[in-house]
């Protein structure tokens, strides 16, 4: 018999220690809240939740005045229909911290009953403000994808009516359209490695110039390092494709001794900053007048 107590006492032991385990691998947080005199009794790890010390003194008014007003009156609400229904509620809430930083709890409870009077409540406290970060973030994102979809369909629509004004033939207009549409696309995917974010003018001149320049300096590019925003970014890239485009068929890159020199520098009287760009070609054929 006193064996079974023993082993009984250590499968005890273990228990526990695998419940504290789990309770502070999960970091949850523990309240009991004891009705009519409102007594609350927090753990460190739920006042931790709370953005308060370890040490703190919480009670039920102080605990209330946590809750962002905003959400104050759906976490009583919730906690009344709990008791009245004698089911649990979860609620999502903002806290006042008084620090200028967001943060959210969730807070889930259950009644006790001593018959039908309930005589408490008892439940859970959770730091939900890294999961609401990571919710915001991707929310921006998706609105960002919105706007950044709108924006290419409204550029592929205008480049398909620049495309048809200028061409004579059904051939002309696949071959054309197709180029532009490529050049967008280099330039799209110089923006999603950079986060959609930027994009370097070498990047771009390199994706439209590169294959033009095989060592005999048909291709010279001078300029210090400018890291454009996206929405310069797409528009330059495009009139690079249709400056190299029209150099190669009737400019500097369209006979073996022609060459192109782009240069630019950043102004520095500019307020808000510009760059000065200059596009040349030397040497090429001779021109006229297009058709």
């Amino acid at each position: 018999r006193m064996e079974a107590l023993e082993r009984s006492r250590a499968a005890l032991a273990e228990g526990d220690e695998r419940l504290k385990f789990a309770v502070a691998a999960g970091r949850l947080g523990f309240w009991e809240l004891s009705f009519p005199e409102r007594c609350l009794i927090a753990s460190p790890l739920c006042k931790a939740n709370l953005g308060l010390a370890a040490d703190a003194v919480l009670d039920y008014d102080g605990l209330v005045a946590i809750v962002d007003p905003q959400d104050r009156d759906a976490l009583l609400q919730a906690a009344q229909r709990a008791i009245d229904n004698h089911t649990d509620y979860a609620v999502e809430c903002r806290l006042v911290t008084g620090q200028g930083v967001q943060r959210w709890a969730e807070i889930r409870g259950r009644a006790t009953y001593n018959v039908e009077r309930a005589t408490g409540m008892v439940g859970l406290c959770l730091d939900i403000t890294e999961r609401k970060e990571a919710e915001e973030r991707q929310h921006l994102l998706i609105r960002e994808l919105h706007h950044r979809v709108k924006n290419t369909l409204s550029t592929v629509q205008a480049i398909v009516g620049a495309t048809a004004r200028g061409a004579t033939s059904i051939d002309q207009f696949y071959h054309d359209f197709t180029g532009r549409i490529i050049s967008l696309a280099n330039t799209h995917t110089i923006l999603t490695e950079e986060f959609w974010q930027k994009a370097s003018i070498h990047e771009l001149l390199a994706k439209e110039l590169d294959l033009y320049d095989n060592g005999s300096e048909r291709v010279r590019v001078s300029g210090p390092a400018v890291e454009l925003p996206s929405g310069f970014a797409v528009p330059l890239g495009m009139a690079f494709h249709e400056l190299t485009t029209n150099a190669a068929k009737y400019g500097a890159l369209a006979n073996g001794k022609g060459y192109v020199a782009v240069d630019w520098e950043i102004d520095p009287q500019g307020s808000p900053q510009r760059v000065r760009l200059a596009w040349t070609e030397h040497d090429g054929p001779p021109v006229s007048p297009p058709t």
